[in-house]
């Protein structure tokens, strides 16, 4: 019945708020003076997720009521069913891996948001997915790109710095230490790609400088994602990369849809 129920709702953003509405807004029968008696009963505890559903994890300690509408918010902000994790008539299922990876991201989002601000929901499904299942990947160009040319330009290595460890050929190198000059006009050439940027919206004249914050926020961000592959990618590549959440522009949107 959950199931039909929920398939039958047309707008998903106008049930959030509806359901939103029915948990949140006071009943005006609420509002009456409460008598010494009814006081003096013991007041009974709304029945937590775990009460009510099987194999809760993410929502532990969170009231029942609570679950409905962020399956329904989860619909709009992926842009899927509720068969795209859960097994159907059969909810409480670890069957499907789309199931298991949404618990990881709902991990990874709080260490981001733990990491790098404060505790503050700063990223959520909606900064990468956007109404998709999938976030979009980079779209590697078929040839290189002109930001890649003018870097290259730019730092004009010699056959013997393209080899050598990039904190042996730059100043002030903090993040990539040890990767290879000769990587260095691709990694930036994605960096301005990825953001929509160019060289001068992080660097300034020494490129050593570290006056501007955004290459200070740049850093910042190399080194979650470095922490994101350490603690859910087993240390090694990881698809969370800056294109996942900026997808073309300087900051990824804030708030939880369009």
């Amino acid at each position: 019945m959950t199931h039909l129920l929920i398939d039958s709702l047309i707008a998903p953003r106008l049930a959030i708020w509806l359901a939103l509405f029915l948990f949140i807004v006071p009943n005006p029968q609420a509002q009456q003076p409460v008598s010494a008696a009814d006081q003096s009963r013991p007041q009974s505890k709304p029945l937590l997720a775990e009460q009510v559903y099987n194999n809760i994890e993410l929502m532990k300690g969170k009231p029942a009521t609570a679950v409905l509408p962020m399956m329904l918010a989860m619909r709009d902000l992926l842009g899927v069913d509720c068969n795209y994790c859960h097994t159907p008539h059969s909810w409480a299922s670890d069957e499907k891996k789309t199931k298991l990876e949404t618990r990881m991201m709902f991990h990874l989002t709080e260490f981001i948001n733990n990491d790098l601000f404060a505790g503050k929901e700063r990223v959520n499904c909606w900064t990468c997915h956007r109404g998709q299942p999938k976030a979009p990947a980079y779209p590697a160009p078929a040839s290189p790109p002109p930001e890649r040319r003018v870097a290259e330009m730019m730092m004009h290595l010699t056959d013997e710095q393209q080899g050598l460890p990039a904190m042996q050929v730059f100043k002030n190198i903090q993040s990539m230490k040890d990767v290879p000059a000769g990587q260095f006009p691709v990694i930036m050439s994605y960096f301005s790609r990825s953001l929509g940027v160019k060289c001068n919206y992080c660097h300034v004249n020494p490129f050593s400088s570290d006056e501007k914050p955004q290459k200070r926020m740049a850093r910042k961000m190399l080194a979650m994602v470095s922490g994101v592959a350490k603690n859910f990618y087993g240390g090694g590549d990881t698809p969370i990369q800056c294109y996942n959440c900026h997808q073309g522009h300087p900051k990824p949107p804030e708030g939880s849809g369009p």
